[in-house]
């Protein structure tokens, strides 16, 4: 059996930034076959896995890299030049 798809799935998902569907698809494929599940059943489950961890990633990603601005303060002479 020829290993093109399964190469040209690889690089589609790295082009899509799907990194947790790109790491999880082969045991989770395994695991809905097993089930019996179609592929409706499939992607649903592995696009919750993908929000799941994009969501963690989000809240762990931390904030001391940021910056951000300092308030400032509109007075006249702001307003003036």
């Amino acid at each position: 059996m020829s290993d093109v798809p399964q190469i040209l799935l690889n690089h589609r998902l790295r082009s899509l930034r799907l990194p947790t569907v790109l790491r999880e698809y082969g045991k989770l494929a395994k695991q809905a076959a097993a089930e019996g599940l179609d592929h409706v059943q499939f992607l649903v489950r592995r696009i919750e896995l993908e929000m799941i961890d994009r969501e963690r990633r989000m809240i762990e990603r931390p904030l001391s890299g940021h910056c951000f601005a300092m308030p400032c303060r509109v007075t006249d002479e702001t307003l003036s030049n």
